[in-house]
């Protein structure tokens, strides 16, 4: 991934993750304080190298997974970028 690819996705992902929970009414607490914390960790790193980015991931793995697409439901890709950042940060 490019400078800077990293902590974008994981920015867009957390937006699109949140409206798509809130659109569903499905925005519990736990989730909404998950898309927080992705973001804070993004923001604070988005302008690090990309080896210092794939680490932040690390970081926040669990709020991830927590947000992470059901595997059936339409945002396949989505999920299917995310496992692969959380595979690149076990590497």
């Amino acid at each position: 991934m490019s400078p800077g690819k990293v902590a974008v996705t994981l920015l867009r992902f957390v937006k699109s993750r949140e409206h798509a929970l809130r659109h569903a009414g499905a925005l519990s607490l736990t989730k909404a304080e998950a898309c927080k914390k992705v973001t804070n960790v993004a923001q604070f790193f988005k302008d690090k190298s990309d080896q210092i980015q794939i680490r932040a991931v690390r970081q926040v793995e669990p709020e991830l997974r927590l947000l992470l697409p059901h595997e059936k439901s339409r945002y396949k890709k989505q999920r299917k970028t995310i496992l692969d950042l959380l595979n690149q940060c076990h590497d």
